[in-house]
């Protein structure tokens, strides 16, 4: 049908705006170099730390740190669309390698990126401090620990990111 020709042509269109995303952020194919990709989101978001321009707005952070260009209405979108791919890990955030994108409970979902073994930078709603790092399992009383959800690798959040 003509729908369905089209669908299969958006969803090509869609898969390749992607793939040439990823393989512009990883200065190649989608797999050459995660480690530097993941280092310089790192030092794209440390770039921002203090800044209260993106206060509440966790995805877009993490998004523009990872050099994406649109996304999801909100973190638990992003959340809920990754656990459908079956790339969300729930195993621990301790489990969560560098640069992944931990995900915790909040009404429209938080995400911010690990940096450490307990350590993550992150966009805070209401935070008065701004972009900051912060440590997983001590700031207010344990509330990262508490609300934790799960991650999502680097390299899985940026090939199955799907725009707006």
């Amino acid at each position: 049908t003509v729908v369905g020709e089209y669908a299969r042509q958006e969803a090509e269109r869609l898969a390749r705006t992607v793939a040439e995303q990823l393989a512009d952020f990883f200065g190649g194919s989608t797999g050459d170099h995660p480690a530097a990709a993941v280092a310089d989101a790192i030092k794209r978001a440390e770039a921002m730390t203090g800044s209260k321009e993106r206060d509440g707005l966790c995805l877009r952070f993490v998004r523009e740190s990872y050099g994406l260009d649109s996304g999801f209405d909100s973190a638990k979108i992003a959340r809920e669309y990754y656990a459908s791919r079956g790339v969300l890990n729930t195993d621990g955030w301790e489990n969560a390698p560098q640069g992944s994108w931990l995900f915790f409970k909040y009404p429209n979902g938080h995400v911010a990126i690990k940096t450490g073994s307990d350590r993550l930078i992150d966009a805070f709603e209401g935070a008065t401090d701004g972009i900051q790092h912060r440590p997983i399992s001590t700031y207010k009383n344990g509330w990262y620990r508490k609300n934790f959800l799960g991650w999502v690798s680097a390299e899985d959040a940026l090939r199955h990111w799907q725009p707006d």
